[in-house]
């Protein structure tokens, strides 16, 4: 059975139709695809950059929270360095702990003036009160230890050292002990020619 040609037309343009039809949707099709790719790509970029700020954050969290931790520890070491101390020099002193408070509070003015430690100065006051030094004699030389401290550039304790053995060496007086720092700061001589200036104090 033949058909006829308007027949055949019909059904060709039928199929044309249907063709452009299919084309439509799959266009559509590949244009939902392309949206929905590149929300998530977007919401994939989001994530990934929010998860990198939170764990930046994380880092940071972490290095604030240990750098607390060490700057506690380091005052908690400091407070309980700078009470021994208080301890040795009651026991040295024979004052008071409400006395040797008050010392303290001398000592760290005495430190702020030359850019030592409360506890540098403290640790030497103990040194030359164990040396037989009491009162304003005991301040004095302290006081002359942070000096030579500071010009020599040398640890607080050396330098209390230094001048113990000069004073009890050579027999000199604390006023005395005060002109070798003098001398010291004047001439710029070393600790070593400190030493063994004797009581002409000469330098060189």
């Amino acid at each position: 059975m033949g058909y006829s040609q308007e027949a055949i037309n019909k059904l060709e343009q039928q199929e044309a139709n249907l063709q452009a039809q299919h084309q439509v949707k799959l266009t559509k099709i590949n244009a939902t695809y392309r949206e929905q790719k590149g929300v998530l790509e977007t919401i994939g970029k989001t994530f990934t950059n929010s998860f990198a700020r939170l764990v930046s954050i994380d880092v940071i969290a972490n290095q604030l929270a240990m750098t607390v931790r060490n700057m506690f520890n380091q005052i908690m070491n400091s407070a309980k360095s700078l009470n021994a101390v208080m301890v040795d020099l009651q026991i040295a002193s024979g004052y008071s702990y409400k006395e040797i408070q008050s010392m303290m509070l001398d000592f760290n003015t005495l430190a702020r003036k030359v850019g030592k430690s409360t506890e540098e100065v403290a640790t030497a006051a103990n040194d030359w009160l164990r040396a037989g030094y009491e009162g304003q004699e005991a301040s004095q030389l302290v006081e002359n230890s942070m000096n030579l401290s500071v010009l020599g550039m040398i640890d607080s304790a050396k330098a209390t050292e230094y001048l113990i053995s000069v004073l009890k060496g050579w027999k000199l007086s604390v006023d005395e002990v005060g002109e070798v720092v003098d001398k010291l700061t004047v001439t710029k001589c070393s600790v070593c020619q400190v030493i063994g200036i004797g009581h002409k104090f000469k330098c060189g």
